[in-house]
């Protein structure tokens, strides 16, 4: 038996809790460490915090907010911030480099959507439209980053210079759809408060907008000296209700 619930078995022994009452004890403090289900935004309406280069949009879903923000990385490895679209709930970026689309694309320099969120959650799925060029053709070739940036990133907005934000890659997805898709990622079910997306980043034929993004609302779960002391707290509080009823 692992130390907490050995821990958690001589409370419950000592303190003559049945075993009914301490499984629904723990099982409500379990339900509140889950995540709190899945929510959407559509990237409809929004507030924008204007349309010149670097602005931010913010949008809110059930009491879950998230900045929005693009950038591009230019031919010498730069990193400038860029224009959000949100032209028919549809976020796409135009950069400096005489970017004649909104779109997210590769042709030339690289365009990023940086999203920071309010809470910790989980993506697993967005939804992509107006890809490729009716003239050079092209795909939605793209890859994710997802991190957890300390302090809150959604109260404390990162300037995007390099990857130092976002070390690890969460992944790709790779298509020859040259028409609108969904995209489903993130099979490990990793959380984070940032998420960077970008076409293919060696290739130059991919743009597409991001149409809606879903995630899952996470709530960190605290280590095991924290855990412990709460079901020390609720159980001694339990107990002690227990014995005044018996008394």
């Amino acid at each position: 038996m692992k130390p907490l619930f050995r821990s958690i078995s001589i409370l419950m022994r000592g303190s003559g809790i049945r075993r009914s009452k301490a499984s629904f004890a723990l099982f409500a403090l379990c339900v509140g460490l889950a995540n709190a289900g899945a929510i959407t935004f559509d990237f409809s309406g929004g507030s924008n915090s204007g349309g010149s280069y670097g602005n931010i949009r913010q949008y809110t879903v059930d009491g879950l907010s998230v900045n929005v923000s693009g950038w591009s990385l230019d031919d010498s490895g730069t990193w400038r911030p860029g224009q959000l679209k949100g032209n028919g709930g549809k976020l796409g970026v135009k950069n400096s480099r005489d970017d004649n689309t909104s779109k997210i694309d590769n042709s030339g320099w690289t365009d990023f959507v940086l999203f920071e969120f309010s809470d910790a959650i989980t993506p697993f799925q967005m939804d992509l439209t107006n890809v490729g060029n009716r003239r050079a053709g092209g795909d939605s070739d793209l890859s994710i980053w997802l991190s957890f940036i300390n302090p809150n990133p959604f109260e404390n907005h990162i300037e995007l210079d390099s990857f130092s934000y976002f070390p690890s890659l969460l992944g790709h997805s790779m298509t020859s759809e040259t028409s609108s898709r969904s995209v489903s990622f993130n099979r490990g079910s990793v959380a984070g408060n940032a998420l960077l997306i970008s076409p293919y980043a060696t290739h130059s034929d991919d743009s597409f907008k991001i149409d809606s993004l879903s995630v899952e609302r996470s709530i960190q779960v605290p280590d095991t000296g924290t855990t412990l002391l709460m079901l020390i707290l609720g159980i001694g509080i339990t107990a002690g209700l227990y014995r005044l009823s018996r008394s």
